[in-house]
């Protein structure tokens, strides 16, 4: 269970780091790379790994105590 929630941990922090590197390309959209749109598609991609994490967490719990909690 430790190994989802660690993972959930380094996942979440990533997507904090890049929305606030987002926000600051909205506040200084003067200073925002040419590629700023490939760190959109990075806080979707995080985000679609903390989904599939929580949805591996949700399998190996069932496969452990047979069943889940909301």
């Amino acid at each position: 269970m430790n190994r989802y929630i660690d993972k959930q941990n380094r996942l979440q922090s990533a997507v904090d780091k890049v929305v606030n590197k987002l926000h600051e390309f909205k506040n200084n959209p003067a200073q925002a790379p040419e590629n700023w749109n490939s760190w959109h598609d990075l806080h979707d991609r995080l985000n679609n790994r903390l989904i599939d994490n929580w949805k591996a967490y949700k399998s190996w719990h069932w496969d452990t105590y047979h069943f889940n909690a909301y």
